[in-house]
């Protein structure tokens, strides 16, 4: 696991509209990564992320991404396909800074302290938010789903006022 302060890794994976993304898009834009899967059946883990993610998209109004891309990646990546993905994104009114990736997502979870397991038909994770700043790095972690949507805001907030 990447400590605060470290570059994440190079990561290739594919977004709900079949492009893709590498680390190297994310330069110069704070990001906010979260790790769901579309049929997760506990509202109060992938749902609550998500539900999470349209709150900031609303708040911080940068809807095209310039500034600040929320990426939420699947630990379901054979069943959360693009097109699945696409219909998830639509779910919860995504805009264009709001990306969905599947792929080889195992080393960028890694990466970030993501753990996830198969476990009787659905798939336990541990729910590690990572906020990267516009360098690249690792700036700061929430873990699990409990926490309230304003303290990650802040954490983007700050991320936002430093400048490259």
């Amino acid at each position: 696991k990447l400590a605060i302060g470290s570059a994440i890794p190079d990561f290739q994976l594919t977004d709900q509209h079949g492009r893709t993304i590498r680390n190297t898009d994310l330069r110069g834009k704070v990001v906010a990564i979260d790790f769901i899967y579309t049929r997760c059946p506990l509202p109060d883990v992938c749902p609550r992320l998500s539900a999470n993610f349209a709150t900031l998209q609303r708040q911080f109004r940068d809807p095209a991404g310039d500034s600040l891309l929320l990426l939420s990646v699947t630990v379901d990546p054979e069943f959360d396909t693009p097109a699945v993905l696409a219909e998830y994104a639509h779910r919860w009114s995504a805009g264009p800074g709001w990306r969905f990736l599947t792929g080889d997502v195992a080393p960028l979870a890694a990466s970030l302290g993501e753990i996830y397991w198969a476990e009787e038909g659905s798939i336990g994770h541990n729910s590690t938010t990572s906020i990267i700043g516009r360098d690249g790095r690792l700036a700061a972690q929430l873990e699990g789903s409990n926490y309230r949507p304003d303290q990650l805001a802040h954490l983007i907030a700050r991320q936002l006022e430093n400048h490259p």
